[in-house]
């Protein structure tokens, strides 16, 4: 719905069409104040206003909601990729079947839980716990900003647990060893960084060639490739968090490692596209160099890292996951007396709990353990 203000005398108004499609044109004028600014924020209440009313009265869904929210509320507070992400989400889990629901149907919750229920039986926990949180959020703004009047509690919308699958925590040398000589030449030198420096995945496929300070051996984290699940473009944005930009030091093996992989790959001319707030792989616009490359010499796909992880798990029977890397980086370094604070600062974590969490016990040090013990005659 549009408006326009218009000057008349010392004052200005604000006017909109509220007649339906098809019948007698209907318009609202009112008056907005002294100024053309004053105006125009009247104008946008009165819609907003509007639209809220008319919406009560169409006996608005949980679909509705979620679209206005992400419509009105969501560009102010959110990453423009973590709207896309919920707009993939709508399409591919669709939304526009499962959720066109009213807000005040009676049985709300039960139908909610059915298709979070259902969800449950094909998709990992985390995948509808994002779907519970997409309903939930736009439930509450149904109630906070369009103050909509509930008749059922959104709280008592459950996510149905699932048993823990056994995972891998760490790896032992022998285990990394296995990958490398499985590995082409690309993927092993990913693997080779994720063991050495404890980065990201996504941190690794974005990182760029002027990012590496072979003189000092630091790399520094200023993007991440974002995983979209239907989108077949390469897509860039910061670190995850604000922590995860950061300096990592590496040794000078891994150093050389990267040298001698810069001149075996194979590379071609590539390009990003500035978007709101993420990058987007181009032919054109700001010249871009990964270090990792795939075999045709372009940016390295984050489907194209897990596949060929997938093939090496099928042969070796490790199941190759980042962050039992980055476990396994967090561990070694622990092991070594490394400061908790430092590993976090290294991992890129907002909080040392989290680092806390990282750390097992490596091979090296039960062997230790195990001397010690035999040794004390316990």
């Amino acid at each position: 719905m549009k408006g326009s203000v218009r000057k008349k005398g010392n004052n200005w108004y604000y006017s909109f069409d509220v007649s339906p499609k098809g019948e007698k044109r209907k318009r609202i004028e009112r008056l907005g104040g002294k100024t053309k600014r004053e105006a125009q924020s009247a104008l946008r209440k009165a819609i907003e206003d509007f639209e809220t009313e008319k919406m009560k009265e169409q006996d608005i869904t949980i679909l509705d909601l979620i679209k206005l929210r992400m419509e009105k509320y969501e560009p102010a507070i959110s990453k423009t990729t973590t709207i896309l992400k919920k707009k993939d989400r709508i399409r591919w889990f669709k939304y526009e079947e499962n959720l066109n629901i009213s807000f005040y149907d009676p049985d709300l919750i039960e139908k909610l839980q059915k298709f979070i229920n259902s969800l449950a039986l094909r998709y990992a926990q985390s995948t509808y716990t994002q779907v519970r949180n997409d309903i939930r959020s736009a439930y509450y703004y149904g109630i906070n900003y369009m103050r909509l009047i509930p008749i059922a509690s959104i709280k008592t919308l459950k996510i149905p647990k699932k048993a823990p699958k056994p995972r891998k925590l760490i790896y032992s040398e022998k285990e990394i060893e296995k990958a490398l000589v499985l590995a082409n030449k690309n993927i092993k030198m990913i693997l080779k960084i994720l063991v050495g420096s404890g980065m990201r995945i996504g941190e690794i496929i974005g990182l760029e060639v002027n990012n590496i300070d072979f003189k000092n051996r630091t790399i520094t984290i200023t993007k991440t490739f974002i995983r979209f699940p239907n989108v077949s473009n390469r897509l860039y944005g910061p670190p995850k968090t604000e922590s995860s930009e950061r300096i990592v030091v590496i040794s000078e093996k891994l150093c050389n490692e990267m040298k001698l992989y810069l001149e075996q790959r194979k590379c071609i001319p590539l390009y990003l596209k500035a978007q709101k707030d993420y990058w987007e792989l181009s032919n054109k616009g700001i010249p871009f160099d990964p270090l990792i490359r795939n075999r045709f010499g372009n940016a390295m796909n984050y489907k194209s890292v897990l596949d060929s992880f997938s093939i090496i798990t099928k042969k070796t029977g490790i199941k190759l996951l980042s962050h039992s890397f980055r476990r396994t980086h967090a561990s070694t370094l622990h092991e070594q007396h490394l400061p908790m604070e430092n590993i976090s600062n290294r991992l890129g974590h907002a909080s040392l709990e989290t680092t806390e969490k990282y750390i097992f016990e490596t091979e090296r040090s039960q062997k230790e353990l195990i001397k010690i013990l035999k040794k004390k005659n316990m």
